[in-house]
């Protein structure tokens, strides 16, 4: 499920809007967190990302959030990032 406020902090479209530029080589990273059970973990943890990701952004104009978003069904508690920045 995106995550809105972060998305909305970075800048970012969502996932459906999502249409790269077209480059010869891009780099993609994803990071996945597995935050510790509990009610209000991933509340937390999205308010927290998404009052600094515009800091994030402002510092490393480069990349470009693609998805930041946690899942609500399955394994819970898991919070998802994906980053798009040119070829090292």
């Amino acid at each position: 499920k995106p995550a809105m406020a972060c998305m909305e902090a970075a800048g970012s479209a969502m996932i459906q809007d999502f249409h790269p530029e077209p480059e010869d080589e891009v780099m993609y990273e994803m990071r996945r967190y597995q935050l510790h059970p509990g009610y209000d973990n991933v509340p937390r943890l999205l308010d927290s990302f998404a009052k600094g990701l515009p800091h994030k952004v402002a510092a490393d104009s480069n990349s470009k959030l693609v998805f930041f978003g946690y899942i609500d069904v399955g394994m819970l508690n898991t919070v998802i990032e994906v980053w798009r920045y040119p070829s090292l």
